[in-house]
């Protein structure tokens, strides 16, 4: 029995595109119809979507694709490469990763941009700019990606953890510790969270379990954790920055003018000066 060779022609104006150029009897190789069946077949329908493109023949488009998976293999050869690099210049140190966690904002630009970009007002501003001159590596905290990197890229959202229930700002928190836990195996951390206490409660509440099971594991406290606007209001986190700031620049004060509340240190909230620890009562 012979195959006739069937070619379908869609007509864009004075052109005349094949869909199935080069293919014996004109036959889609993923569902074998002799025409488009983009009801059916995604590969059809994405054929259809491209009727106004330059059409390749089939060994064009898998040599695309070939060159595709080489791409994507070389970045996550190129990512796994900088995530060794980085664990090692982090387990260099000496001494705990010093992690800061940014509290994300309400005000936002409209679209998509980078993290730091993304948010708008003052205390956050602020935040990020005290973080990534003290801390090794600076994360945001959102109520809808839980952890995120500065520069990624993200989307305006509205959503806040203050509206959340009981059982899902735990949820929440658990899904922070979780990021960080695979961000930092094996290592010793120092977590300072520059947050309200919504957000900052729902980490605390999920690095005591991490804790506590590290601890029990190894004999040896591999998390801790700063919070040093704990119990200030808005004005007073202002004031806070710009009190760290001022230190830092005239170099009279510590780097981080942060306390360890989990190991029985508090903040003296009662000034708006850069604040000293106190051994708690």
């Amino acid at each position: 029995m012979t195959t006739r060779k069937t070619s379908i022609a869609v007509s864009l104006g004075d052109a005349q595109l094949d869909l199935w150029p080069g293919l014996p009897g004109g036959q889609c190789p993923a569902c074998r119809w002799a025409r488009p069946n983009p009801a059916g077949c995604g590969r059809c329908a994405l054929r259809l979507e491209r009727v106004s493109e330059p059409q390749l023949s089939w060994a064009q488009e898998r040599a695309i694709v070939r060159g595709e998976r080489m791409r994507i293999a070389a970045e996550r050869a190129a990512a796994e490469c900088a995530l060794a690099e980085r664990v090692t210049r982090l387990a260099a140190l000496g001494r705990p990763v010093r992690v800061a966690l940014v509290g994300c904002g309400a005000d936002k630009r409209e679209g998509r941009h980078p993290a730091r970009d993304l948010y708008l007002g003052a205390l956050f501003r602020a935040g990020l700019r005290h973080a990534e001159a003290t801390a090794d590596e600076t994360l945001i905290v959102s109520a809808l990606h839980p952890v995120v990197d500065p520069d990624q890229p993200i989307n305006a959202y509205d959503r806040s953890l203050d509206r959340a229930s009981k059982a899902e700002r735990e949820a929440w928190g658990r899904r922070v510790v979780s990021d960080l836990t695979a961000r930092y195996a094996g290592l010793r951390v120092e977590v300072t969270i520059y947050a309200g206490a919504t957000y900052a409660d729902a980490i605390e509440g999920a690095l005591r379990l991490v804790r506590r099971s590290t601890e029990t594991a190894s004999g040896l406290a591999m998390w801790r954790w700063l919070t040093p606007l704990a119990g200030l209001g808005v004005g007073r986190r202002l004031g806070w920055y710009k009190a760290a700031r001022l230190a830092r620049e005239a170099g009279d004060a510590a780097k981080r003018p942060s306390v360890e509340v989990a190991w029985g240190l508090r903040v003296d909230s009662a000034s708006n000066a850069a604040p000293v620890a106190r051994r708690a009562a």
